[in-house]
């Protein structure tokens, strides 16, 4: 965490000890915000820095190093990694209502059955019609159709 940087001065003691915090929207150098005793609410796009207040017996208050808290970069990737996990969640959702409004389109096999249906049973299956025409052209080149 931060260096802590206490007065080496014979007599003088730590009297109060806090840590102070300041909300950045940059994660290299202190920008946009003001530093609070208080941890500040999470933002978007924005970086915790952190320091620490030595108060000593003479009156005197010095600060540590401010330094960026990583662990909120952290937290932003978990929200982020969330959103995409909500996004597939929604598509599976979306996948099973389409498939639920194709069900009663699907045909059971016989037991036994291999599944394997005509040519004739899969056009009437699927309402396609080939006209009398047609058959009787594939007929005259070799391929007669049922």
């Amino acid at each position: 965490m931060a260096k802590r940087f206490i007065g080496n001065v014979k007599g003088v003691s730590i009297t109060a000890f806090s840590w102070e915090y300041y909300l950045s929207s940059s994660k290299t150098v202190l920008d946009g915000g003001s530093w609070s005793e208080s941890p500040p609410t999470l933002g978007n796009n924005k970086y915790l820095w952190m320091r620490s207040k030595v108060t000593l017996s003479d009156s005197t208050i010095q600060y540590t190093t401010p330094v960026c808290e990583g662990v909120w970069e952290e937290i932003y990737g978990i929200y982020a990694e969330g959103e995409k996990i909500d996004g597939a969640l929604e598509d599976i959702t979306n996948l099973k209502s389409r498939m639920e409004a194709e069900e009663d389109k699907i045909q059971d096999i016989e037991h036994g059955g291999t599944g394997a249906t005509t040519a004739a049973a899969a056009r009437e299956n699927l309402g396609v019609a080939i006209s009398a025409e047609t058959k009787q052209m594939f007929a005259a080149a070799g391929y007669p159709i049922e």
